[in-house]
C-alpha cells in the first residue's frame, strides 16, 4: 500500500468532481436538447394549424366577394338572383 501525499488526494478528489460536474452538466445539455426538440415539433404543428386558418379565412373572403360580384352581374343583365333556382 502506498501511501499518497496531500496534493495527490486533493489533486484525485479535483478530478472525481470534475468528473462528476462533467456527468451532471452532460445530463442537463441531453434534456435541454430533448425539450427544444419537443417545443419545435410543437411550434411546428401550431405554425401549420395557424397557416390553415388564415388560407380558410382568405379563402372565405375571395368567396363572399365572388357572391357578391355574381349578385351584381345577375342585377346588371337582368337575370334573377338564384334564389328561385335554388329552391328547385
Amino acid at each position: 500500500m502506498t501511501h499518497r501525499n496531500a496534493t495527490e488526494v486533493r489533486w484525485l478528489a479535483t478530478l472525481a468532481g470534475g468528473g462528476v460536474v462533467l456527468v451532471a452538466v452532460a445530463g442537463l445539455l441531453e434534456t435541454l436538447r430533448r425539450s427544444v426538440q419537443e417545443v419545435d415539433a410543437a411550434v411546428g404543428r401550431a405554425w401549420t394549424a395557424g397557416k390553415l386558418v388564415a388560407q380558410d379565412t382568405q379563402t372565405g373572403h375571395l368567396l363572399s366577394g365572388t357572391t357578391d360580384r355574381t349578385a351584381v352581374l345577375r342585377r346588371d343583365v337582368g337575370m334573377p338572383d338564384g334564389d328561385e333556382e335554388r329552391t328547385r
